[in-house]
């Protein structure tokens, strides 16, 4: 009967659609899943779990649209700063920038794009996200392995490639990069290969975006299985060249845009291709906030002495019309400074009276704001205020749902308000700043940085946790074990609980080492086409150029770029340079501070051998504290700090045969050189039992060493451009014509050689050595090194070799002397 009714029913309107003309609604039937003869290892599992990554655009929580201006003013060189074998550095507050070897994510898809496509953070999701994980913290550990070689081995775990039928080469990669349970796991998750007759049919029912990562899987699980290891031809399947279609799943993303990383820092990416990705990291730390008894935000100092400081107009702040709980505050007088050493007088400042205008109070959205010349675009201002509490709290319930306890209801509150606040302070400098910066385009929009570096600092205690409430009337405070600083978080307007705090200044973020592995996120594009890619612990070569974000591009930026290619492809050079002409000086006239008391000033001083043994070592001893992982060989005495221990030695006496002003000058020199040798030794030291700590594991031992590794470098910079000011002025007292050019002949460099492999070093080299603590392997490098010089290596005269040694020095102590500075060491 039922069939009966259900034909009638058909029949019927079938008529009434011919009537009215209409077209007849024929469902279409469902795309049956398709049944294959012969059974495929893994297919079931492939078509029900998708990728091995699945990180998406949909999985970016915590990037920040509110820091696009912002532009860190100093940047460390992330690899200058302690790390693990892993890959995890230990980093002190401050901002870092670092250029890595980083990795494709994602077969198929297409390379990175020109500038303009940005990239943020998002976690590593997908079946295979801890196997992968470890992977790339192993990998730090190797580095004998090419980056090749394991972005090959990527490509094949992400087609499920069996580990036991990969080429050899792969399979001893990853026994060496991944644990006995990782690669039983591969093996239990490892598919077949597909044949290509059985391909369509096998996903046809699947959406077009999974067929195709489904088929390009197959194609390479194919060509490993078959043990193909050419990495272009390789590359040619699993990366695809130009633009991908646009997606409506796509958004923009400016380049450069930061995340939050809850586990406490502030990440940007700027992908060069997909093996070099450069990013920068931000830690604020120590920055001191004060506010008036009415709450209005009336200064930030930074810890390198850069301050904001605002005054307000008289009388009662006005309110928002609408919203009683957000008051208009203009500005009486601002004024900004921070030190920059780009600037001629060594500090830039901005001065403003009676202009701009804060907003203070978290708004409710209900406000009516109208136009008025006492607040300038005021429903402008009112609508981004709205905009960034939205904003701040998608990113606190990020941050609360992994914070290590659950956070209580009047720290979230309060650190809502807090953060507002300084939002629109932020906003509302960075207004007055780029107003001024059209009419006068030397405007340093980098003064407001204070404002978004305690914006920042803030968040990031609420992410781990390390603030809470207090009693009534006191607001929140520092609740990290070793941090006593006290946080005045009162919470201001719109009725919430919360009161003003009786302590008007606040110290905002740790000054502690906070641990930071760049292969913990993702860097996800807007681009759903582009490919996901994965930041390394392994760093590129240092002077490599490196890709700044383009952030604020109608300004001038001020900071430096302490990486760009001229400065580092110069000091490389100079280094070259002065090498060599040191070791020819060893072999020819007894080392380079002989022929400096010879050359300058006539006499034979035997502290030309001390110096000489110096300035040999400074940049071998630099470039090995230079490296990030702990020392070689490992010291167990990582209880102990090592401490600078002065070279003992005789400055040259009056009637040595210079003039009083060339020997005060020379024995500055030597002053100057025998601390800075004491700093390296330090130093060195440091590392290698940072190097022992990270052997034991000792947690306490490692935070120890790393904050004294990290200070010790930044006393080694300071100490670097003292000696390049005071050889600079030791040169200047003497004639050009003085300096002789440097001719080698391949005959006399044989002779010296010879009597160099027959005798050893010789014995002022060798008291010099001990005077200085250098080690027997240590003289045996200097020895090989003098060994395998050439005729010809060095051009020029003596005075451009000690230029490039003066230029060298300057560009290291530049970089290190910005180092910040480290709790704990």
């Amino acid at each position: 009967m039922y069939r009966m009714l259900l034909a009638v029913c058909l029949a019927l309107a079938c008529v009434a659609a011919s009537a009215l003309d209409l077209p007849i609604p024929v469902p279409k039937p469902p795309i049956p899943k398709p049944t294959i003869q012969v059974p495929i290892p893994g297919l079931d599992r492939l078509r029900s779990e998708g990728p091995w990554i699945t990180t998406s655009l949909a999985d970016v929580l915590t990037e920040v649209p509110f820091l696009d201006h912002y532009d860190p003013r100093v940047l460390t060189p992330l690899g200058e700063m302690p790390c693990s074998p892993t890959g995890e550095f230990l980093l002190a507050p401050g901002a870092y920038d670092f250029f890595c070897q980083s990795y494709c994510l994602h077969a198929g898809a297409y390379a990175p794009g020109a500038h303009g496509n940005g990239y943020v953070l998002a976690p590593l999701k997908g079946p295979g996200a801890q196997i992968l994980d470890n992977l790339l913290q192993n990998s730090v550990a190797h580095p004998e392995i090419p980056q090749q070689e394991v972005q090959l081995l990527i490509w094949a775990l992400l087609a499920r490639t069996p580990v036991d039928k990969m080429a050899p080469s792969l399979q001893e990669a990853a026994q060496a990069l991944l644990s006995r349970e990782d690669l039983r796991q591969l093996q239990r998750g490892a598919a077949a290969i597909i044949p290509t007759d059985l391909v369509n049919v096998s996903f046809a029912d699947l959406p077009e975006p999974v067929q195709r990562a489904l088929e390009i899987e197959n194609d390479l699980r194919t060509m490993f299985t078959n043990k193909i290891t050419d990495y272009t031809e390789i590359a040619g399947v699993a990366v695809q060249t130009g633009d991908p279609p646009p997606s409506k799943e796509d958004r923009e993303i400016p380049e450069g845009r930061w995340s939050f990383d809850p586990a406490g820092y502030f990440v940007a990416y700027v992908p060069v291709s997909y093996p070099e990705t450069a990013l920068q990291v931000s830690q604020p730390g120590g920055l001191i906030v004060e506010r008036d008894q009415l709450g209005r935000l009336t200064s930030i100092t930074g810890p390198r002495g850069e301050r904001i400081t605002t005054e307000y107009a008289g009388g009662i702040s006005t309110t928002v019309p609408g919203d009683d709980g957000v008051q208009i505050c203009p500005f009486r007088a601002i004024h900004l400074s921070a030190t920059d050493r780009l600037h001629p007088a060594g500090v830039s400042t901005f001065d403003a009276a009676n202009t701009g205008y804060t907003l203070l109070g978290l708004p409710s959205g209900r406000g009516t704001p109208v136009l008025s010349s006492a607040a300038v675009n005021l429903p402008d201002r009112y609508a981004w205020a709205v905009a960034h509490r939205a904003e701040v709290e998608q990113l606190l319930k990020t941050a609360a749902a992994s914070a290590p306890a659950q956070v209580p209801e009047p720290v979230h509150k309060a650190t809502l308000g807090q953060l507002s606040d300084l939002g629109n302070y932020a906003q509302a400098l960075w207004q007055v700043l780029s107003a001024a910066a059209e009419e006068n385009d030397q405007v340093d929009l980098l003064l407001a940085n204070p404002a978004y570096e305690a914006w920042q600092a803030l968040l990031i205690q609420y992410a781990q946790g390390e603030i809470e409430a207090t009693a009534p009337g006191e607001g929140l405070r520092s609740s990290a074990p070793t941090s006593p600083f006290r946080l005045c978080l009162g919470f201001f307007g719109n009725g919430m609980p919360g009161a003003i705090s009786t302590v008007p200044m606040a110290v905002y973020g740790r000054r502690e080492l906070r641990p930071y592995r760049p292969s913990r996120g993702v860097a996800t594009p807007g681009s759903t086409g582009r490919q996901r890619l994965s930041p390394s612990g392994r760093g590129l070569p240092w002077f490599k150029p490196r890709p700044r974000p383009k952030r604020n591009e109608s300004t001038p930026n001020h900071q430096e770029n302490h990486a760009s290619k001229e400065v580092l492809e110069r000091s490389k050079k100079a280094m070259d340079m002065f090498s060599k002409f040191t070791s020819f000086c060893d072999l020819l006239t007894g080392g380079p501070a002989m022929w400096i008391a010879g050359q300058i000033g006539g006499v034979a001083d035997p502290r030309g051998h001390l110096l000489g043994g110096i300035t040999d070592g400074i940049f071998s001893m630099a470039g090995d504290i230079s490296q990030a992982l702990g020392g070689d060989p490992p010291r167990p005495d990582f209880d102990q700090v090592a401490t600078p221990q002065p070279v003992v030695y005789e400055p040259l006496p009056e009637g040595a045969g210079l003039p009083p002003e060339k020997l005060q000058a020379y024995n500055s020199m030597l002053a100057a050189s025998t601390d800075l040798w004491s700093k390296l030794r330090a130093a060195q030291i440091t590392r290698d039992r940072l190097g022992g700590a990270y052997l034991a594991n000792d947690e306490p031992g490692i935070e120890r060493q790393a904050a004294a590794l990290i200070n010790l470098k930044r006393q080694v910079g300071q100490a670097m451009l003292v000696l390049a000011d005071r050889m600079e002025a030791l040169i200047a007292l003497t004639p050009e014509e003085t300096f002789a050019q440097m001719i080698v002949s391949a005959e006399e460099l044989q002779v010296r050689q010879d009597a160099l492999r027959q005798a050893g070093m010789p014995t002022w080299r060798v008291e010099s050595a001990q005077l200085l603590g250098l080690s027997e392997a240590e003289l045996a490098t200097l020895r090989e090194r003098g060994l395998a010089l050439t005729a010809g290596q060095f051009e020029g005269t003596y005075l451009e070799a000690a230029q490039g040694f003066i230029a060298s020095l300057r560009e290291c102590g530049l970089m290190w002397s910005t180092l910040p500075t480290a709790e704990g060491g």
